[in-house]
Order: C-alpha cells, then sequence, then structure tokens
C-alpha cells in the first residue's frame, strides 16, 4: 500500500468507524471490524457472530485495496450487516468491474485536476470527476450512473468504452498541459502513455503549476504625441 493509498483508506476508515459508533470500542474489538473489511475485499464471508480471518492492509492488492475503500465509503452510510450480506452476493466479475471503475474514476480526477489545480480536496476533486463521468457518459447516450454500466458489450455503450474515451481526454489534457515535464517531477523525460499508466496505477497527483508573476503597478501607456 502506498502512501497516497494508506492515507485514504485511514480517512475512509475513520469516517466509516464513527457512522457506526466503533470508536466507542477498545482498539482491538475495533480492529476485528477492520479485518472483516479487509476479508469482504478478499471475496471471503463474515459470517454473524464469528472473528473474521486476519488479514493485514499491507497483504491486499491493488484491486482489493480498492474494494476495501468502497465497502468503507458505504459503511459510512449503511449498517454493517447489510454491506457484509450484499458483498457476499456480488457476481463473479466484482473484481474487474472494481479495477474498471478505479482507472476511471483515477484519470478524470487528473483531467480536473489539470484543468484547474486548484482542486486540492479530496473530496471536491472527486465530485468534480463525478460530475464529468456523468456528462461525458449522458453525452454518448449512456447512463449517468456510469459505475452500472455493463462491462462489455462489443458496443459503444459499455464501461470499456468509457475507459477508453477518457484515456483519450487525459493524453489530450496532458499534452495540453505542456507534456509530462509540466505534471510531474520525477522524469520529465518519460513518455505521455507512461504518465497515463502511472495514474491508472497509483491515482492522481497534484501538477505543477506554473507560477505567475504579476506586475504590480503596471506601466502606464505612452502619452500620445
Amino acid at each position: 500500500m502506498t502512501e497516497a493509498q494508506e492515507g485514504i483508506y485511514w480517512r475512509l476508515w475513520a469516517a466509516a468507524c464513527s457512522a457506526q459508533g466503533w470508536n466507542l470500542l477498545k482498539s482491538k474489538e475495533k480492529d476485528q471490524y477492520r479485518y472483516a473489511v479487509h476479508a469482504l475485499a478478499c471475496g471471503k464471508p463474515v459470517l454473524e457472530g464469528e472473528q473474521p480471518v486476519k488479514i493485514s492492509s499491507k497483504k491486499l492488492t491493488n484491486a482489493q485495496i480498492t474494494r476495501a475503500w468502497n465497502i468503507m465509503e458505504r459503511l459510512a452510510r449503511e449498517s454493517f450487516r447489510e454491506v457484509a450480506d450484499d458483498q457476499a452476493a456480488q457476481d463473479p466479475s466484482l473484481e474487474k468491474r472494481i479495477e474498471m471503475t478505479t482507472s476511471i474514476q483515477r484519470m478524470a480526477e487528473m483531467v480536473q485536476w489539470l484543468r484547474d489545480p486548484r482542486l486540492c480536496g479530496f473530496d471536491e476533486r472527486r465530485e468534480a470527476a463525478e460530475q464529468y463521468l456523468a456528462a461525458i457518459s449522458m453525452d454518448l447516450g449512456m447512463m449517468a450512473e456510469w459505475r452500472r454500466l455493463p462491462l462489455e458489450l462489443k458496443t459503444h455503450q459499455d464501461m470499456r468504452n468509457l475507459f477508453m474515451i477518457i484515456k483519450g481526454r487525459l493524453r489530450d489534457a496532458i499534452k495540453d498541459a505542456g507534456g509530462p515535464g509540466a505534471i510531474t517531477r520525477t522524469n520529465s523525460r518519460e513518455s505521455i502513455d507512461h504518465v497515463v499508466q502511472r495514474v491508472i496505477y497509483h491515482g492522481p497527483w497534484q501538477p505543477i503549476v506554473p507560477r505567475v508573476v504579476l506586475d504590480p503597478q503596471p506601466k502606464p501607456e505612452s502619452a500620445p504625441v
């Protein structure tokens, strides 16, 4: 788990604990629910009254980490039992769907961040990306609830097509920003495709914002002769 992933993980876990009332429990009892989230993220059922298998967050794959985030987000709104039962009934394509939606979300966030580097807050960046994706989905004749799109229908109205569209728009946004060297501090020589892959696998990062030097007192125009 990267440092950025860990930050998202603990922020979502804190919100889930607050909503479920787990902050009142002892740390060992609270950890049992956290391990239950990990178990659900790994596709293991969590039965009423049984202790879940202890799975460390450090052992989760990227897809499982994303699934754990989604579960925690739901726990901030729904009861634990509802979420656990729902996860147990999920279809086998869930992991692929999570992988696709996460990649699309990350690329959309990066596009919005490149358009407006002031979107530094996690929530406002996600909201901007959600509105952006809903608008694109509807423009293409698809549903606004883009996460519910079929994975692959071999038509233009599926999630695979949305993935390719957002990927293309991210490439264009990087070009418009001045290329990889203008948005990354690590390696200005890397290709646009490499930057796109980094966004897909690791999430967006804050682009370098060019410093604009403003003249506090503009020079007066020359007097007419």
